[in-house]
């Protein structure tokens, strides 16, 4: 006898994609969201979305288990900014500035919202330390006095104000992606509104970068102009086969 091998029970606290969202091609198509096995049929699950909406029939390859967090909200932690994680040339790229956890997020990261009023939304559970200050060397992840003077001093140039930066923000900001270019932007005098309107063409010709690095910084400004966000679209069905 076939067997559907479901894996999950009536009341199971679960993380899922949203069907339609999956049938279609845009920038949060496989966003999860938090959710409650309410039905088991041979079709599949029933999930009840936190948010209130239920959808009948989703197979198990779109839901997962509820991931297990760490750190509470509302904790007072030491977390890098995600950017500079993520970048392994990145000078600054484990340094952990002071925030706190605002929300989780269904694929197991959190929301920081830092000291200075940064906000970072997928801040990955190995980034982030609880603080300590009876052993901040430690928790900072920082070996020099430099760093140290960093961590107490300078927070990343904020994104959604790129506009805003003046010319030294934006070296600030190159120099952060780990690309030793910072001097040609400063003899530009390239500041937040002129990056802003900068492509590749323009960073090889005008600011005579390399291909590579004029690739990269066009996809960085392409990202400062087209932010991901954690706004929980959901698409609304166009087959029934959910339903």
């Amino acid at each position: 006898m076939f067997s559907p091998g479901f894996c999950f029970d009536i009341g199971d606290l679960v993380c899922a994609y949203w069907p339609y969202n999956v049938c279609t091609s845009f920038q949060n198509q496989y966003e999860l969201f938090f959710g409650t096995i309410k039905d088991i049929k041979i079709n599949g699950y029933t999930v009840e979305y936190d948010d209130g909406d239920i959808v009948n029939n989703i197979d198990s390859s779109l839901i997962f288990r509820r991931p297990e967090f760490l750190f509470s909200i509302g904790d007072t932690v030491q977390a890098c900014w995600p950017m500079n994680a993520q970048n392994k040339n990145c000078p600054e790229r484990y340094v952990r500035f002071p925030g706190v956890i605002t929300t989780y997020n269904a694929d197991g990261t959190y929301c920081v919202e830092f000291n200075n009023g940064l906000c970072a939304n997928n801040v990955r559970e190995m980034w982030i330390q609880k603080y300590n200050t009876n052993n901040t060397k430690q928790n900072r992840n920082v070996d020099t006095k430099e760093e140290e003077d960093i961590f107490k001093t300078t927070f990343p140039p904020d994104p959604s104000k790129a506009a805003s930066w003046d010319v030294e923000t934006v070296c600030r900001w190159v120099d952060l992606l780990g690309l030793k270019c910072s001097d040609e932007f400063r003899e530009n005098n390239v500041d937040g509104k002129l990056l802003l309107d900068m492509n590749r063409d323009i960073l090889m010709h005008d600011i005579q970068l390399q291909k590579k690095e004029a690739q990269l910084l066009a996809n960085k400004i392409y990202r400062l102009k087209n932010p991901m966000t954690n706004s929980g679209i959901k698409l609304p069905s166009r087959a029934n086969e959910y339903v």
